[in-house]
């Protein structure tokens, strides 16, 4: 599937909600779960070029929102609890620009209360055209011990830019050999 995504600029959002755990006489509590959203951009030669995480928040193709450590603790808002602002003009041809997640929590990502993510135009979190949308929690089968998840990539040509979701999204076991891990998974 390939969606075209129009506008000067948009957005890739992800909403999560924190665990929700049993506590003394049946009261439950909620259990913080930091998630990061971060996109990497890949040449055509299988190289990485950039990276955009909470590190390196701005690119001149794309600028990261603030870092939620804890998710949405009193159920779901319906509103991205990070996101990153895509520019269309400056996103350059030759290169894809792959969309993930990191779990920075020891808690397995299936525990969350609720986990999706979209693309849209308008402004952050009020959206005028939502391009695709995704419940992972639904809609991908997700391992035990995932820590970082690829949900699809970014591509221009002839000055449109397309987003290409990975159906069964990649999952990658450890945060410090995910970017060796991924480039094994890549689809180019």
């Amino acid at each position: 599937m390939k969606i075209e995504v129009k506008g000067n600029e948009f957005y890739i959002g992800i909403n999560w909600g924190a665990i929700k755990e049993l506590g003394w006489f049946k009261s439950t509590y909620a259990i913080p779960v930091d998630l990061d959203i971060l996109c990497f951009e890949v040449n055509n030669k299988r190289q990485l070029e950039v990276i955009t995480n909470l590190e390196k928040k701005e690119t001149t193709w794309a600028e990261l929102s603030q870092d939620d450590m804890s998710g949405d603790m009193n159920g779901d808002d319906k509103l991205d609890n990070e996101w990153i602002t895509f520019y269309t003009k400056r996103i350059h041809e030759g290169s894809r620009f792959y969309v993930g997640v990191i779990n920075y929590t020891e808690q397995s990502l299936i525990k969350v209360s609720h986990f999706d993510y979209r693309i849209y135009n308008g402004a952050p979190n009020k959206d005028d055209e939502i391009f695709y949308k995704k419940d992972i929690l639904k809609e991908v089968a997700l391992d035990h011990d995932s820590e970082s998840i690829i949900l699809g990539y970014l591509t221009k040509e002839s000055g449109k830019v397309y987003y290409i979701p990975i159906e069964s999204p990649s999952q990658c076991k450890m945060k410090e050999n995910m970017f060796e891990e991924i480039k094994e998974k890549l689809f180019y």
